[in-house]
This record gives structure tokens, sequence and C-alpha cells, in this order.
């Protein structure tokens, strides 16, 4: 039996049965988490807080919405044409009668504008949509021949291979961190449950809170990937509802899992990767677990695990021996790990990442 009491919001964010009220509520589960309430009335700041998030998700607005101000004015304009048709106790009945239609209509109005800016949002192709957002994002090109490191405002990375671009936002802000890729990344999220992270590929989104995956969305490819390192992810396409639809529609990943979705059929096709992939947990706490080990070994290993290639002088530093357990870090904090273990300075230059021994100027 599950031991809910313990769970925190990440927890329960991903536990499928919660998820499972969360949208599809029956008799059963209600009956479930409504004892759970009673019997653990400290958790339900908790259990709302994560109810919420899984409620928020949604499409990010589109390039031809209408801003806050203009969809406020519309619906404030169309409130009051509801207030100018009221019926006067005066009037005659027919033209009750007559205004109370009106009043009808113009109702119907709002519903009917509110639905066709709903549908806008939920159909047309996603693409940063605001002028504050697009000032907002650096463009990252990788023209080179090997991975980019891209580190953004809230201490996530993104490892940009060749011949892909991401646009990322020169601060977050909002109730989402979003990203725009086209190509190939492997991305590490900073955890933050308040604030889940998107990618958006094209038509294709892949929401996290925190974890390590790759995303594979060239632009003239036939099929969109996604792989998890760790964590747990959720792909859909963002024509769709996740909130109506997720049961069909919404994929969820756990780690050494992938989904391929085919775009000439419109097809998913889910997988578990047979040999457990490198940065997974299983097989990182015993390949970035280093006792005594040379340092050039160490970033050996780094490289090979991050597709990068780490620049260091190899007579200076490789020799020396360190002892560490790396597996449970982000890149960047591996990496500030072995440096302050042989008295060294590192930093992220032009999607380099460059060590140095402490006292030199870093490139």
């Amino acid at each position: 039996m599950v031991n809910y009491h313990n769970y925190e919001i990440e927890d329960f964010l991903q536990d499928d049965f919660f998820i499972d009220w969360v949208y599809n509520r029956n008799t059963e589960s209600n009956a479930f988490w409504n004892k759970f309430l009673l019997d653990h009335p400290d958790k339900s700041i908790v259990l709302e807080k994560a109810r919420a998030i899984l409620i928020s998700i949604s499409v990010t607005p589109l390039a031809d919405q209408l801003s806050d101000l203009e969809f406020d004015t519309r619906i404030k304009l169309l409130q009051a044409m509801t207030l100018d048709v009221t019926p006067r106790k005066e009037a005659a009945h027919v033209k009750i009668y007559q205004s109370r239609w009106f009043q009808i209509a113009a109702t119907f109005l709002i519903f009917l504008s509110i639905a066709f800016i709903s549908y806008k949002v939920l159909l047309t192709p996603n693409k940063p949509h605001s002028q504050a957002l697009m000032s907002n994002l650096i463009k990252i090109n990788n023209i080179g021949t090997k991975a980019r490191v891209v580190l953004m405002d809230d201490g996530s990375l993104a490892i940009l291979n060749p011949g892909s671009e991401i646009q990322v936002p020169r601060k977050f802000t909002g109730k989402e961190r979003s990203v725009y890729l086209q190509g190939e990344a492997f991305f590490e999220v900073h955890k933050d449950h308040l604030h889940p992270f998107l990618v958006h590929s094209q038509n294709m989104i892949t929401r996290v809170l925190g974890t390590s995956f790759t995303v594979k969305a060239f632009k003239n490819d036939p099929t969109f990937k996604v792989t998890v390192n760790t964590g747990k992810v959720w792909v859909y396409d963002q024509k769709t509802n996740p909130i109506a639809e997720k049961k069909n529609l919404v994929i969820a990943l756990i780690p050494n899992q992938q989904v391929i979705f085919t775009r000439k059929i419109l097809q998913f096709r889910k997988d578990t990767i047979v040999t457990p992939l490198l940065l997974s947990k299983e097989v990182a706490n015993k390949e970035l677990t280093f006792e005594n080990a040379p340092f050039s070994a160490v970033i050996e290993k780094l490289n090979k695990a991050y597709g990068i290639q780490i620049e260091y002088n190899k007579q200076t530093l490789g020799s020396l021996r360190i002892t560490a357990a790396l597996a449970d870090h982000p890149l960047n904090e591996k990496v500030e790990m072995i440096c302050r273990a042989v008295n060294a300075k590192y930093s992220f230059t032009d999607g380099r990442i460059i060590i140095e021994e402490d006292g030199q100027n870093l490139k």
C-alpha cells in the first residue's frame, strides 16, 4: 500500500492513481481521496497544490491570439451590451419579451467569443506569441560539429547537438518555463514544482518539473522522439487538450522509456529501452562514482555520458586523483564538485565548458 502521507507535491504529480483521480473522477477514487483527506487533514494544502498544477496544463497562447488588454476590453463591451438591454419595469410586455431575447443573444455572443478565443489558443501552431516574450528570448544556433552547452536562467541546461537551434528566455517569468527547440538537445531541468518546464518542438510539447531527457525534433524528419533518463515527462501534441483527453493523447514516460511520434500517420509509439541509458540512475550510480580515480578518467566519463568535450589541461590536471559520487547531480554541479577537489575553476563560455587551475585566466 502506498504511504501517501509521506508524499510531497512532486510525488503526487508522478502518481498515476492521483493523476487519474484529478482528470477522471469516479466513485472509487473519490471515496479513497475523501477518506485520505479526513484521515490526514495536514495534507490538504499539498494535495490541492498538486491538483492545481495538474489542472493548469495548457497550451501556450499564440501569435494571433488577442492580448490580455484586448480580451478584457471585448468582454467588458459584451457585458455592457447585456446591461443595456435589461428590461425596464415600465416597458410594455412585448418590449420586455424582445429585450430578454436581446439579453440571451448578447450572453450567447459572449460565450461564442470566449469559445472562439479558446479554439484559436488550442489549435493554432505554437510560436513565441507576444512582443514582450520575443524580446526576452535568446536564439542559439549550433552550426559547429560539436555539442554546445546552454545554461539557462534557472540553472537548467541544454546540450544542443549540431544543426540544432534553441530559443530560451533571458529570464524565466510567469507560471511556466518555456523553451523552443528545432533539432536535438539533451535537457537537465532544475526542479521547480510550481513552474513546469515546457519544450516546444514544432507541434509537440514535452512537459516536466525536474528531470533529464532528450528531445529530437528536426524540421524535416518524419518522426519526433523523446527519451527519458531520469524523472517523469509528459508528451503531447499541442492541439491536444491534456485535461479532457489525457488518457488517450498524453504520453507519460519514466526513466529508460521513449516515445516516437510519426508525423505522417499521427501515431505515437512508446518503447522501453532494453539497455539502460548511461545517465539513468542505475547506470550512473556505477559509472559516475569514483574512488581515487584520475581526473582525466572522470572527464572522459562525463564527456561520454553527455556527448560533450570538456576542455582542460591534461598535463597539469589529468593525473590528479578524485573521489566523488556524481550520479545524483546535474552537469554544472558535477563539474563544480570535481573542480573543488583539484583546486580548479570552470566556466561556461560560448557553449563550451573550460576547466583551468585556480589562479589562471579562464578563456
